[in-house]
């Protein structure tokens, strides 16, 4: 009798912890805080425990690559979806642009600086020696990668080069300028609108640099019809107003 009492318990146990679905959003550093409020609201109503990772979209795509169980990917830039899907590695049909962005050139709040871009004045002119302008690492993050772009079709990068500390996301680089490690930094505009300690001194001008798009797609071996609802729940009407609170537009 115990013995039928302990399977029974054992079953309806395992039932119930499968009965929870469980999958992993690899995201973008950049959208961490959007992310986690549509993850509250998403497994609070429909008892679910999605999760989301966080970092440099190059090094989320690398992780895929090397098998992650990721089941959603939403990357910072198309690059790193376009690669994915060259390895097929992602439903083809999923992969959608999501969320649009620009990028801003930020000061700690407390800087004395200012910039106009069309003013034609070399920004390394607002350094003094030993100062940093903090950027995403070009090579892995997206917008360290932009922010190459226009400072090259500017013709600035050259004379900043050195004055550069490359981090591993964009937090990274609000952190660095909200802590004013850097005096200056690029970021996105939606980052720059979490932080009471940092400044927007401008726009990096449009067409300067590609146009920020951020690309969602499920990735293929992962596709479940529990990832499919969510995916559609995060292309919903119901989320575009937590997406524009949190500084991004909707493609």
């Amino acid at each position: 009798m115990h013995r039928f009492v302990l399977v029974f318990i054992f079953v309806i146990t395992a039932f119930t912890a499968s009965a929870a679905e469980k999958f992993l959003v690899f995201a973008a550093a950049s959208v961490t805080d959007l992310m986690e409020e549509i993850l509250k609201e998403y497994n609070r109503a429909n008892s679910t425990e999605i999760a989301g990772s966080y970092a440099a979209s190059g090094a989320l795509a690398r992780q895929i690559m090397d098998d992650a169980p990721a089941a959603i990917f939403i990357s910072a830039d198309p690059k790193w979806t376009d690669e994915l899907a060259a390895k097929n590695l992602i439903d083809k049909a999923s992969l959608k642009d999501y969320l649009g962005n620009i990028l801003v050139l930020i000061a700690p709040v407390d800087s004395k600086l200012s910039y106009d871009f069309a003013s034609g004045k070399k920004l390394s002119s607002l350094l003094k020696k030993g100062d940093k302008f903090a950027i995403g690492d070009p090579e892995y993050v997206p917008a360290g990668s932009y922010a190459k772009a226009s400072l090259t079709s500017l013709g600035q990068w050259a004379d900043l080069e050195k004055s550069f500390v490359r981090a591993e996301n964009v937090r990274v680089v609000l952190s660095f300028v909200s802590r004013g490690e850097a005096a200056l930094g690029a970021v996105y505009g939606s980052d720059a609108s979490l932080s009471k300690d940092v400044k927007v001194l401008a726009e990096f001008p449009a067409g300067s640099y590609p146009k920020v798009s951020y690309p969602i797609a499920i990735i293929a071996k992962n596709k479940t019809p529990e990832v499919e609802k969510f995916y559609k729940y995060l292309l919903s009407a119901e989320v575009k107003p937590i997406i524009k609170r949190y500084g991004f537009s909707v493609e």
